[in-house]
């Protein structure tokens, strides 16, 4: 299938060369269409002044017909919001955005997203989080004192700690408290040293892998690995 030759598709991204974006752009080539990559420093969001969102200086309306988020990257909480409404923006004006903002905004945010998931029937992990050093250390004792400690915001198993020793658990959480921090922990889950991923478009399971580590984070980024998956149709429902 070939598409508009004239048609122009964005990745942003902060790293071109990554391998992601280099599969991406390979794919778009084949269908005819031109690759840009560029990052939130090379956008500027504009309220009344005619333009909406620009992209180098120009609207982004008229050099893209659609951007792919990859991803959002991390930063200070301002960053973060302003990244998903500019998002929101280029949604507004008309380019097609994939992830939209709405569902980044649900996303990034790991107790939203697991709120979310619960509300809707789907078994998560028992999970607490609290700003207070004193509700943690109970949240710790209700999560049966085997537990995963993350930042709200992350990825790739970064700031991700296995917390089950209680002195260890009383100096982490009082240290995090200090510093203003959320204290965001999980029940540990037993898997093997192995989980899977879906990749879902709408209704549908188009891909999956299994990854597989030699220790209880799976994280690519970690050391894992990955393998392709055919899933039952129980977990693919």
């Amino acid at each position: 299938m070939m598409l508009d030759l004239a048609m122009k598709i964005g990745i942003l991204t902060r790293n071109p060369q990554a391998w992601c974006n280099l599969q991406l752009k390979q794919a778009m080539v084949k269908l005819g269409v031109t690759p840009v990559c560029f990052s939130f420093k090379d956008v500027m969001g504009t309220i009344g002044l005619g333009a909406g969102v620009t992209l180098n200086g120009k609207p982004i309306e008229g050099e893209l017909s659609a951007v792919i988020v990859r991803p959002i990257g991390s930063g200070s909480l301002e960053q973060i919001i302003l990244r998903v409404d500019l998002l929101k923006a280029m949604e507004y004006l008309g380019v097609k955005v994939v992830n939209r903002g709405e569902a980044i905004e649900k996303a990034v945010d790991k107790y939203y997203s697991l709120l979310l998931l619960d509300r809707s029937g789907i078994p998560v992990p028992a999970t607490i989080a609290t700003e207070s050093y004193g509700e943690a250390l109970k949240g710790y004792k209700m999560l049966g004192k085997d537990t995963v400690l993350k930042p709200i915001f992350g990825s790739r198993g970064v700031g991700v700690a296995r917390v089950e020793v209680d002195d260890v658990a009383v100096r982490i959480f009082r240290l995090l408290s200090s510093q203003r921090s959320v204290i965001y922990l999980q029940s540990y889950i037993p898997h093997g040293f192995s989980d899977i991923r879906a990749f879902v478009i709408g209704d549908r399971v188009v891909a999956a892998a299994r990854r597989v580590s030699s220790y209880w984070k799976t994280n690519v980024a970690q050391g894992a690995w990955t393998k392709p998956v055919k899933l039952t149709p129980e977990l693919e429902e």
